[in-house]
């Protein structure tokens, strides 16, 4: 949470999103429930993708590759921070991206070449809507 509101002094909790693949985990998982609380936005894929206008940073929690696309072209998204039980899964974003180190395990992104992942240029890695 400190990498987003270092991101911006301005952010309020409502200008932090969750983006989970099931809407029951937010029940299920304290950090994410806690968040909830204090007036983080929840939501799947699908309800983010209808959203006509949000302002603020991105967590996607567990994402895929899809997860991930959307949350980065969302209209108003500041930054993007991806969490994941299974970091390998964020491999190809890591090395398409090159995305700032939070914490957890330091992964090393293979080439998009290696991995037939298309290139994607700076600007869709980082928005800066």
């Amino acid at each position: 949470m400190t990498w987003a509101f270092e991101q911006d002094r301005e952010l309020t909790w409502r200008d932090l999103a969750v983006l989970v693949h099931d809407p029951a985990m937010i029940s299920r998982l304290s950090s994410l429930h806690r968040l909830k609380r204090r007036g983080a936005r929840m939501g799947t894929p699908a309800q983010a993708s209808s959203a006509r206008s949000f302002h603020g940073m991105v967590i996607a929690f567990c994402p895929d590759q899809a997860m991930l696309a959307l949350a980065e072209n969302l209209p108003g998204v500041r930054g993007v921070a991806a969490v994941a039980h299974d970091n390998h899964r964020l491999l190809d974003w890591v090395g398409a991206c090159a995305p700032q180190h939070l914490g957890g395990q330091v992964l090393i992104g293979l080439s998009p070449s290696a991995t037939h992942m298309p290139q994607r240029d700076e600007a869709s890695c980082h928005p800066t809507r």
